[in-house]
């Protein structure tokens, strides 16, 4: 089965059940709806939502990828978030299973459902580890690149004018 997307061709979510460990992977292309389908775990107690790719990036002080985040630096140091171009990509992989790991197992005493969103969760070395539900989105290229130009209008509606300015057409 092919799960990559395609350029032009929006193909359906890809599912699987790896395990019974209450965790849900939600992984996808910018664009593709993978926040939008984990935001709909936000408002239930029995769910515990995680921006995975936030974890590598700055989250916001206060928020669970944040705590996430500073006990991986205290264990591993910035050595756990170094650039691809610096280690390679065998090391970015090794260096994203060791994150998930401890992720799942530090939230797993939460007795929720973990849902991890995140793009970066194609870069877990084996895909042997991964626990419970995994979830592809795979709209198309198109369907992505529409769907994040959009978001970023909705996001920044102050840098419309500028990008008008520049001779991009929007909307």
């Amino acid at each position: 089965m092919d799960i990559r997307i395609d350029e032009v061709v929006d193909k359906g979510l890809y599912y699987k059940k790896i395990s019974n460990d209450k965790v849900i992977n939600i992984t996808g292309e910018g664009g593709s709806g993978k926040s939008t389908l984990a935001n709909g775990y936000r408002n239930d107690e029995n769910y515990l939502v995680i921006d995975y790719d936030m974890i590598v990036l700055n989250p916001d002080v206060g928020t669970i990828e944040y705590e996430l985040k500073q006990i991986l630096l205290k264990k591993y140091g910035n050595t756990l978030f170094e650039n691809i171009s610096r280690v390679g990509i065998d090391k970015v992989k090794e260096n994203f299973t060791i994150m998930y790991n401890e992720v799942i197992n530090y939230l797993s005493e939460q007795n929720k459902t973990i849902v991890l969103d995140g793009t970066q969760l194609r870069f877990i070395n084996d895909a042997k580890m991964i626990k419970g539900e995994f979830v592809a989105l795979r709209p198309s290229i198109q369907t992505c690149v529409s769907q994040s130009v959009k978001r970023f209008i909705q996001k920044n509606p102050q840098n419309i004018a500028r990008i008008k300015e520049n001779g991009i057409k929007v909307g």
